[in-house]
């Protein structure tokens, strides 16, 4: 993901999370992903409680502290799709607040 290519722009942004589902999701369950129901804020949801977590393959929580130790990025899913971090520092790796 976000490999740069020759001739290609890097991605200078920052990504938190990075979840890939094995089915397309509807645009009530896309919402759900970024709204608190309860207070409306923007917040990423647990994707384990979603209502498509079934088709869910793989949920990779960027620098948010939870089991991740540089370089493994540990999937949250039931899939265990561990990532490991290339060409990166361990200090590209920030936490979100």
């Amino acid at each position: 993901i976000l490999r740069a290519v020759p001739a290609v722009s890097p991605m200078t942004g920052r990504m938190k999370d990075v979840a890939i589902w094995g089915s397309a999701l509807t645009v009530p369950q896309i919402a759900a992903l970024v709204v608190d129901p309860g207070t409306g804020v923007l917040e990423p949801a647990n994707l384990l409680y979603h209502s498509a977590a079934a088709d869910l393959i793989g949920w990779w929580r960027l620098g948010d502290g939870v089991g991740d130790v540089y370089p493994t990025i540990v999937d949250q899913s039931a899939g265990g799709n561990d990532g490991t971090m290339t060409a990166m520092a361990a200090n590209d790796f920030v936490a979100w607040p």
